[in-house]
């Protein structure tokens, strides 16, 4: 909902910000902060391989077009990881990472090489049974998500963008993936073109997900399994243990918090009446 303010007045704006509460994890691959977490999880990552290069957002290229402040939170965005080399990121696995019914990974992403396999974005999806749990990646042209209820079987399907709006290489987007009990929706925006934000809602995957004590990865299938690497930028990885709503993701610009709006109201009733 939207409230009018009365024209002649200075409007200062205070914002909702995103739950916290629900972030699990939260990498934004900032110089200074190149491995660490932002969740206040203290999920701090460990480079595999060969180490993904923290790059400045350049003037053109890969990246140029990652949010220089991040549109839900205001926080800017100087440095990317580049993962042209082959390396990859780890990260053992904690209570913070417990999924179950929700689940919602997001992340800016500029992909170099795309096949018929899945390049891995970030997954808790150890290949061993027991192990699985889920993940994301890009195959095909569109964005892929796998999951498994009991960590040995499991369901992948890709996202359905129509030919015009798929994944294209060299381009950079947001990215999102909203796990709801087996049906997922995915979000991409083509930030090079600042094209819409797409949606595609897909169902029939596991109704639950198997809580794996697997390391997390990101970048990559398995820390010890080279196969299936991301290629490419990745920035601002951010996964809820909550299905968010598109006004939650991190792409999304906040509505004026009603409190907000009464503070600058009453502050401009108190202006007039010192006139």
């Amino acid at each position: 909902m939207r409230f009018s303010i009365p024209l002649g007045l200075v409007v200062v704006s205070t914002f909702v910000s995103s739950a916290s509460a629900a972030v699990m994890g939260y990498w934004r691959f900032e110089e200074g902060a190149f491995l660490q977490d932002s969740s206040g999880n203290g999920l701090s990552l460990t480079q595999i391989d060969t180490a993904p290069v923290n790059t400045a957002i350049p003037a053109t290229g890969a990246g140029s077009s990652f949010s220089p402040a991040i549109p839900s939170t205001g926080a800017s965005n100087g440095h990317f990881a580049a993962l042209d080399g082959g390396g990859n990121f780890s990260r053992s696995d904690s209570p913070a990472l417990s999924v179950s019914t929700q689940l919602t990974a997001e992340f800016y992403f500029n992909v170099t090489t795309i096949s018929g396999d899945a390049e891995m974005i970030v997954s808790q999806f150890r290949a061993i049974d027991g192990q699985r749990s889920w993940f994301v990646g890009v195959q095909s042209n569109q964005i892929r998500f796998g999951s498994s209820a009991d960590g040995i079987n499991n369901i992948n399907q890709n996202s359905a963008f129509p030919t015009v709006s798929r994944v294209q290489t060299g381009i950079d987007y947001y990215g999102a993936v909203v796990y709801d009990a087996g049906t997922v929706t995915f979000y991409l925006k083509d930030l090079t073109n600042n094209g819409p934000l797409q949606t595609s809602v897909v169902t029939g995957f596991a109704t639950s997900l198997n809580d794996t004590t697997s390391t997390l990865n990101i970048g990559s299938y398995s820390a010890s399994n080279a196969n299936f690497r991301f290629t490419g930028a990745l920035d601002e990885i951010r996964l809820s243990n909550t299905a968010l709503s598109q006004s939650e993701l991190l792409i999304s610009v906040p509505e004026p918090s009603m409190a907000g709006l009464m503070m600058i109201g009453t502050m401009a009733l108190l202006r007039r009446k010192r006139r």
